[in-house]
């Protein structure tokens, strides 16, 4: 493309090539004969994805591919798509999600009306098929401009990375801040560096960011997941949060609302999580929440009774007994539903 394009669509993948054909699918229809780039990151893929990206790129020109040489974890394929991409905007699209039909052009329409910090985009949850969505939309359905720009971050739904859209000029000054102050490696318990660019392009800039309420992202939602939502989305996501409290980049009522959010997972987390634990761990665990919410009295009513419960063995056994045959169960279901 000879011309900046307005909007880079990028897509970091490892090693998901059928739900990558998938994304491709969706995306490269709606950037034809549109200012917009789709740029793919193989994050040196060990599958069939060089096949699959070869599928689309004869078709489209406005497709560009990169393979990394080696896997460079969450955080490096997400740099790579910030230094790779051209466009005035960079959108992150997930290689198991879908923009649905319509997402580009709107984007496009709002990104064309003025210059914004940040873009975040609505989104609705699919388990196989993405015209068949399971979970509705999390926020309003109404678009919303936020003079405050990092207002945006603590918006309903705004959370997941498929929904981001950048200011890339701001982008890359965050990102080269970033790096001067941080190793890669440091982000790879956040599932990469998307979380700390939503903050850092957002909290310093007299920019205003902008909400799309409908629900043009379909998110894959994953029957198992990689990772201990105990530990993920809540412990490492509230030590986040208070650490960007710590350096004054968020303020009361920002770490406020993190609060608020963690106490409506923690109960279903626990239960799901910490009944493998032994009573050390346990302890812990426990000693390290009270640390961060021991005065806040929705966390001693919702939260320590599912502690006090835990304690015991014979509950954890049980618990555990349950877990297992939902994991169970849950493909099953899913398989029977579509």
């Amino acid at each position: 493309m000879c011309m900046t394009p307005a909007l880079s669509i990028t897509i970091p993948t490892y090693g998901r090539a059928s739900y990558l054909r998938r994304c491709l699918t969706c995306v490269l229809p709606q950037v034809s004969e549109k200012p917009v780039e789709v740029v793919v990151i193989d994050n040196a893929s060990p599958d069939e994805t060089p096949q699959v990206i070869s599928e689309f790129a004869g078709h489209y020109p406005n497709l560009r591919t990169y393979r990394n040489d080696a896997n460079l974890g969450y955080a490096g394929n997400q740099a790579g798509c910030i230094e790779h991409a051209a466009g005035n905007y960079i959108a992150f699209l997930g290689d198991d999600d879908v923009y649905q039909p319509g997402a580009v052009d709107a984007i496009l329409r709002v990104i064309e009306q003025k210059e914004y910090a940040f873009v975040g985009i609505n989104y609705s949850g699919f388990i196989h098929n993405p015209k068949r969505p399971v979970t509705t939309h999390v926020a309003p359905v109404e678009d919303r401009e936020f003079s405050r720009a990092f207002d945006i971050i603590n918006h309903p739904s705004v959370g997941h990375y498929s929904g981001f859209v950048f200011n890339a000029r701001l982008a890359r000054a965050a990102l080269a801040d970033i790096l001067q102050r941080h190793k890669l490696l440091d982000f790879e318990r956040f599932r990469g560096i998307l979380s700390e660019l939503s903050v850092r392009t957002t909290v310093a800039t007299p920019l205003p960011s902008y909400f799309i309420g409908q629900p043009f992202v379909g998110a894959c939602m994953p029957l198992e997941v990689d990772y201990d939502s105990l530990q993920h989305i809540c412990m490492d996501y509230y030590e986040w949060w208070l650490g960007n409290y710590m350096k004054g980049l968020i303020n009361d009522a920002d770490l406020a609302y993190r609060r608020q959010v963690v106490m409506g997972w923690l109960p279903k987390a626990l239960y799901r999580n910490a009944c493998y634990f032994d009573s050390r761990r346990l302890s812990g665990l426990r000693e390290q929440l009270d640390s961060w919410f021991g005065s806040d009295p929705e966390y001693r009513q919702r939260v320590l009774p599912v502690l006090d419960r835990l304690k015991y063995a014979w509950v954890r056994l049980a618990l555990r007994g349950v877990c297992e045959c939902y994991k169970r169960a849950k493909p099953v279901y899913w398989r029977l539903r579509d």
